[in-house]
């Protein structure tokens, strides 16, 4: 299936709107012009106003005209020390941050920040805004372990200086959400939403506007993590909301059309979803025009593309794909991220279609610009490899698939040992357990193919590494405790056990019962275990105690022992199926390769049980 996007939208654009404060914006430049006062702070401000207009509107190419000659007319008359330059540097970043231009939204943001570490004056909120940004950044990037300090830091200057009652921290709050909803962190994520929705509750109540933001939120995080009734529940309430106070002919109202149209299409309610798509883009158009379509029109376009592909109507749905390719290269330009998103969504309905070379032309295409913008250790270049093998295992290209699955299995590794090092064991688990979902297909391809043996090896490595993480994990506690001399690290880890232990008495409890600060009391404790680790000096042996080979298993055996690693995965040929099988990698002394040995499947094992 295709990815299905959520939108949440928080402001309305109409075309009558737009035009007249273009118009606005116009006249002031003519008037500036008029009076010779083009290289002043007044002008910049103007041109300011006009590049977060078009920003707003998703007209990037026309906001980044005004943000360039802002920032060069304000080098000019005020140079780089000052407030109102570092206010474009941030701008022009957060502007290339969402065309995917990574590098170049960085380095302007590290040097707002840079500029401003020096400044003196009342300019510390603009601080704030780049230090978001950049987390922002770095987390579109999937550099979490460099995102989530920044995001924290922000989150408590903002309570600091607003407390927990503003917008500004219920803003912030929601955009750490977000940040841990990415990363795959739910119960982090679900604490916060919970957080904002009981204060936005407590203070403006249920009927209005941020409030149904804010279950709205909810309910995507339910939708991913398949809670799907109170998922369909929270976005009807959301859309009743928005109903009643903004009519139907609105972004808002659309937005939770289009959200409530997923949840039917995840419980593969095809035709109710379709008609909720059709709908969307039907009031979409009434109320923006042609010229004027957007991401979100994208978005919606993509949705309804998804559901056609699902239903097996490939015809619509890569006529729906070409559109949204069209929109995207306006917008974003066709060698941004968002474009590459769509290459490789109308790649796989090529692929199920069986066009198995227009598949390929596009998985490569996407792939190429996602090593450029992410770099190969990004989880989204790194399932791209997984997609091209799974193309040529379907088109019976075996040589391709196997190398496709080595290059996926050791790219995979390679991004999770550089972010496991400072994880809770909480976050391995997960790491593991996700990690065991998309080894699904490599299993599959021995499974039909066990002659090629170098990804039998391959993935016996990979299965030490994974079930290592969480005693590794352990191993390191335990060594801190034993090897360290400080009172701090010893009191600390004292505060972790006594966290643990109150955690555990706390989930005995009915759920309905639980205290509300159980989910912080985990959040910091998981805090505490990521500082015990990163303080340990036996930290930097991590790595070679996870790094366990084929040979050294071999090597720790006798003539007559042997070694069997036993592996369960859901059958893979076109897609996942609901086969579970199980399996059996043997090893002996003189092994060139583990052995693959098919066991049963689970039904099998149901009929004895």
């Amino acid at each position: 299936m295709r990815a299905i996007f959520l939108v949440c939208c928080c402001f309305l654009f109409t075309c009558s709107y737009s035009q007249n404060k273009i118009f606005e914006y116009q006249n002031k430049i003519e008037q500036l012009k008029k009076n010779g006062d083009t290289l002043s702070l007044n002008y910049t401000i103007l041109l300011d106003d006009i590049g977060e207009f078009y920003y707003n509107q998703n007209n990037y190419s026309h906001a980044e005209i005004f943000f360039k000659k802002s920032l060069q007319i304000k080098k000019e008359i005020i140079g780089e020390n000052h407030g109102e330059y570092v206010y474009s540097l941030n701008n022009l970043g957060a502007l290339y941050g969402q065309l995917g231009q990574y590098l170049e939204a960085e380095k302007l943001l590290l040097k707002s920040l840079k500029i401003k570490s020096g400044i003196s004056g009342n300019n510390y909120n603009q601080y704030l805004k780049t230090l978001e940004n950049l987390a922002i950044i770095y987390a579109q990037q999937g550099k979490y372990s460099m995102a989530e300090p920044m995001f924290l830091d922000n989150l408590n200057k903002i309570e600091s200086i607003y407390g927990q009652k503003s917008q500004e921290y219920l803003s912030t709050l929601g955009k750490v959400a977000f940040f841990y909803q990415n990363k795959g962190e739910f119960y982090k994520s679900e604490s916060m939403l919970l957080k904002i929705i009981e204060i936005t509750k407590d203070y403006l109540g249920e009927f209005n506007l941020n409030f149904s933001n804010a279950i709205d939120r909810l309910a995507q995080l339910y939708r991913l993590q398949g809670k799907y009734s109170e998922a369909e529940r929270l976005f009807l309430q959301s859309l009743t909301i928005r109903k009643n106070i903004l009519g139907e002919k609105n972004k808002e109202y659309i937005s939770s059309l289009n959200n409530l149209a997923s949840i039917y299409q995840s419980k593969n309610n095809y035709s109710k979803a379709e008609e909720l798509y059709l709908k969307v883009i039907e009031i979409y158009n009434l109320i923006i025009d042609v010229s004027k379509r957007d991401n979100d029109y994208a978005v919606y376009l993509n949705n309804l593309a998804s559901i056609y592909d699902d239903q097996g109507k490939f015809f619509e749905a890569q006529k729906l794909y070409k559109e949204v390719l069209s929109i995207k290269k306006n917008i974003f330009g066709d060698k941004s991220l968002s474009y590459s998103i769509t290459l490789k969504n109308l790649a796989l309905s090529y692929r199920e279609q069986g066009n198995f070379l227009e598949a390929e032309k596009l998985f490569l295409e996407s792939l190429n610009i996602k090593e450029k913008v992410l770099g190969v250790n990004h989880q989204s270049y790194i399932l791209n490899l997984l997609n091209l093998a799974v193309l040529y295992r379907q088109s019976s290209n075996y040589e391709k698939s196997l190398y496709y699955l080595e290059e996926f299995m050791k790219t995979n590794m390679a991004r999770i040992k550089d972010d496991v090092l400072n994880l809770s064991e909480k976050e391995i688990l997960q790491y593991t357990d996700y990690n065991n979902s998309v080894f699904s297909s490599p299993l599959s391809f021995i499974y039909e193919f066990s002659k090629y043996n170098s990804l039998n090896k391959l993935y016996f490595e990979n299965e030490l590494f994974l079930k290592n993480l969480s005693l590794s994990n352990n191993l390191r506690l335990k060594n801190l405790i034993k090897n360290e001399n400080s009172n701090e690290l010893k009191d600390k880890f004292d505060l972790f056990l006594e966290n643990k232990k109150q955690i555990q008495k706390l989930e005995e409890i009915p759920f309905s019962n639980r205290p509300k600060n159980l989910s912080s009391l985990k959040i910091k404790t998981e805090q505490i275990e990521k500082e015990l680790i990163k303080e340990s000096a036996a930290f930097a042996k991590n790595e070679k105690s996870l790094s366990v080979k084929f040979d050294h298993v071999k090597a720790r055996l006798s003539k007559n022992e042997v070694t069997i690693n036993l592996v369960n995965f859901n059958y893979f040929k076109k897609r996942a199926t609901v086969n579970i099988i199980y399996a059996a990698f043997v090893t002996k002394k003189d092994s060139k390769f583990p052995q693959f040995i098919p066991l049963f499947e689970e039904k099998q094992l149901n009929t004895i049980l």
